[in-house]
């Protein structure tokens, strides 16, 4: 497979498992709210959201290297990509706030 297969093949799954985060995130969204109590299933909405926020960011990426693949042309200015990577990874790590929080509470 070439260089520029495989660059496809990734950016393909990027984007096609965008819908899978979210409904995965939307399900523990609602039984959180279900169950407030159980503190855990807290975190793990906010976490599955995050993860969520960040597959979609990838797969925007994905889809601008799917674009520049076949037009040549970038869909977003430079350093639009890196800024969205950046948030990306930053907002994967904001429930880790919430986890410290937990920990402290016992």
């Amino acid at each position: 497979m070439s260089n520029d297969a495989w660059i496809i093949a990734v950016a393909a799954v990027l984007v096609l498992f965008v819908p899978f985060d979210w409904y995965v995130a939307l399900k523990f969204i609602v039984v959180a709210r279900q169950r407030p109590y159980i503190r855990v299933l807290t975190l793990a909405a906010l976490r599955s959201t995050a993860i969520a926020i960040a597959a979609t960011i990838a797969g925007i990426l994905g889809v601008q290297s799917i674009w520049f693949y076949l037009t040549g042309e970038r869909l977003l200015p430079q350093p639009v990509p890196a800024i969205l990577i950046a948030i990306a990874l930053v907002v994967v790590s904001l429930p880790n706030v919430y986890a410290l929080r937990l920990l402290g509470d016992e």
